[in-house]
């Protein structure tokens, strides 16, 4: 659930991370994802095609930007100024993130990137991170724009970063925390993606 407060007329989001969806199925035909946000129920089939159920509206249905053949093996969700924020990855090894209005069920952007095993995102104010194995990424939650990518991680060869957990904000550095029983950190500079310490 997204936390606000205001501060001088201004809304400041607090950070908070992205949640799984629920699978439902196994990773056939008839799979899918069930969750909510409030103000609505919805439904995303493997497919990406998604149903959105919302009190005092008719369904309505929508299709995420896929490929032929392309199917949905993972999807975290959130909201954010109103709208569904979604972070996909595909059985095509492709990560994506699309952000939809809530009312209309209108993406107002999607933006593809490279990867798999796709990790919890953090929103924090107009930015999105996530991680993919061997891969942290900034996204602008305005525009969609890929603010920055790092994908050059030092270790990665000869013990390779498979999976990450939410990731955590320290004033201007962003840590990414290893998903294993003896996680490596890596701190990354807020706005340049610049790799500062690894440990």
């Amino acid at each position: 659930v997204c936390s606000t407060w205001t501060v001088q007329a201004q809304t400041v989001v607090k950070a908070h991370p992205l949640e799984l969806a629920n699978r439902v199925g196994e990773g056939n035909e008839r799979s899918f994802f069930l969750f909510s946000i409030p103000g609505g129920t919805y439904i995303a089939r493997n497919d990406g095609l998604v149903e959105a159920s919302i009190p005092g509206d008719k369904r309505r249905t929508f299709p995420l930007k896929m490929t032929r053949g392309e199917r949905l093996s993972r999807l975290y969700y959130s909201v954010f100024e109103g709208d569904l924020l979604l972070a996909c990855e595909t059985s095509t090894g492709r990560v994506f993130a699309a952000r939809v209005q809530h009312r209309t069920r209108k993406i107002r952007w999607t933006t593809s990137l490279g990867g798999y095993n796709l990790g919890p995102g953090l929103i924090d104010d107009n930015a999105l991170f996530m991680s993919a194995a061997n891969k942290l990424m900034k996204l602008d939650l305005v525009n969609g724009d890929s603010v920055w990518e790092v994908s050059e991680i030092e270790g990665s060869q000869t013990r390779p970063y498979t999976q990450f957990r939410v990731p955590a904000v320290r004033g201007d550095v962003i840590v990414f925390e290893e998903d294993e029983a003896k996680p490596r950190r890596i701190e990354v500079g807020r706005s340049a993606g610049r790799i500062l310490r690894i440990k």
